[in-house]
């Protein structure tokens, strides 16, 4: 029931319903209800409320997908209904397979949106979020950092991928990088909305763009070092006249906001 009251409409319940039976009884186990589910829906499509009508492909028998879903659709970690103005533009780092990007399209339509995703897969379905809907987002296959080159990326499920300084796995692969403060200066707008979910290397970026912000600003934001790393983060944010909450703690993960008009 927790997402099948967040459908868009009465049609959209049941594909809802079954989002909420997978992610308590995952597709991707040997028994054989995992093994019908893969067959009944080996790609699931659902309309949430959440993303205004549009809708999300996803992959039922990964994990990663549902837990990130039900940090959407469930746990409304990005409420965009606490920004006070309409973004010129959106960028959405450490895209995933596009959640955000479709929830800020639903929110601010016709609003300019680059998603930045480094992870192969993860642009797969990133791609079907932009294709399928319709929607005029630029996506960057590309991890954003404080360079614009090549680094290291050891995967870890589809949501855990990370940079690294060398190759520090037998999965690690190259990816390009961009340096995040050049893409914001050369956007030169007055008004930006920015996604931070980047698994730690936020401790990099965070002061390398603060000095290129626009002055109004909202950052949602994940920190992955415990409660000394949003500490670390919001007082920087705090220092740059930004107005930041926590929103959720789990462990050494924090989601938050900061908001600067």
């Amino acid at each position: 029931m927790r997402y099948a009251v967040k459908a868009q409409d009465p049609r959209a319940t049941l594909n809802m319903a079954v989002l909420g039976f997978a992610r308590g009884h995952p597709f991707s186990g040997a028994g054989c209800v995992s093994r019908l589910g893969r067959r009944l829906y080996p790609e699931l499509i659902v309309r949430a409320s959440l993303f205004h009508g549009l809708s999300l492909h996803l992959d039922p028998a990964d994990v990663s997908h549902l837990v990130i879903a039900e940090e959407f659709i469930v746990a409304n970690v990005y409420r965009l209904g606490m920004l006070q103005f309409q973004p010129e533009a959106v960028l959405d780092c450490g895209a995933h397979i596009g959640m955000f990007t479709l929830q800020a399209a639903g929110h601010f339509p016709g609003v300019r949106m680059m998603s930045f995703e480094p992870d192969e897969s993860n642009l797969h379905w990133l791609r079907r979020q932009v294709d399928d809907n319709g929607l005029m987002v630029d996506v960057v296959p590309s991890a954003v950092t404080i360079t614009t080159g090549e680094a290291w990326f050891a995967p870890s499920s589809s949501c855990g991928g990370a940079l690294a300084t060398r190759s520090i796995q037998a999965d690690s692969v190259v990816v390009s990088t961009v340096r995040l403060a050049d893409v914001i200066s050369r956007l030169n707008v007055q008004r930006l909305l920015l996604k931070i979910d980047i698994e730690g290397e936020e401790v990099a970026l965070l002061p390398d763009i603060v000095g290129v912000l626009p002055r109004t600003c909202a950052i949602f934001l994940e920190t992955h070092h415990g409660e000394s790393g949003w500490r670390e983060a919001a007082s920087l944010l705090e220092d740059n006249a930004f107005v930041t909450s926590v929103i959720r703690q789990r462990g050494l993960f924090t989601d938050g906001s900061a908001i600067r008009r």
